[in-house]
């Protein structure tokens, strides 16, 4: 059996380095998470919002739990790529990269819930469907996600899955008669 070498990505940078800016990228990404949720959870759950602002809520918050999975992912992806999955000292990396995905779990349910407020107060219609087959899928690539910290997955293991499940998608949204 081979063993895995733990290389920096880039040849100026030493190993220790791209783990402690993993650790501060992946620590502020959570506390701005964090603030992002509990401003978006407050003006959602606390503030009285005309039925008139709910499409444009409801877009607002699908486009922030995207570019927030794209960040999630792409974080993800870079630091735990290649022998970086085995890095032995890259504990608080890990710890804080499973925070990341579970603030983004909760991002995605509060996606869920405004349109699902959306969807009582105008009807289901296809693309409000397709909001949550996305959301959906999303929650899985964020559990692969997880699984792939966790069993020290390559990344190859994450798209493989991600497509897996996408494809399935579209064909289980083929047998209907849209």
């Amino acid at each position: 059996i081979s063993e895995v070498k733990n290389q920096s990505t880039f040849s100026f940078l030493d190993l220790d380095f791209e783990r402690k800016s993993g650790e501060i990228t992946l620590f502020l990404l959570n506390i701005m998470l964090l603030v992002f949720i509990g401003t978006y959870n407050y003006e959602q759950f606390f503030e009285v919002i005309e039925k008139t602002n709910l499409s444009a809520d409801t877009h607002e918050r699908v486009n922030a739990v995207i570019f927030s999975i794209l960040m999630a992912v792409g974080v993800i992806l870079f630091y735990f790529k290649g022998g970086f999955n085995f890095d032995e000292k890259a504990h608080l990396l890990k710890k804080l990269a499973k925070v990341w995905i579970a603030l983004n779990v909760v991002l995605i349910v509060s996606a869920m819930i405004k349109n699902t407020e959306y969807v009582s107060f105008y009807g289901l219609t296809y693309k409000r469907l397709g909001v949550y087959a996305f959301l959906i899928l999303a929650i899985i690539g964020l559990v692969y996600s997880f699984l792939k910290i966790i069993k020290q997955k390559t990344n190859a293991y994450l798209v493989n899955q991600m497509v897996w499940y996408f494809y399935g998608t579209i064909l289980i949204c083929s047998f209907f008669n849209w």
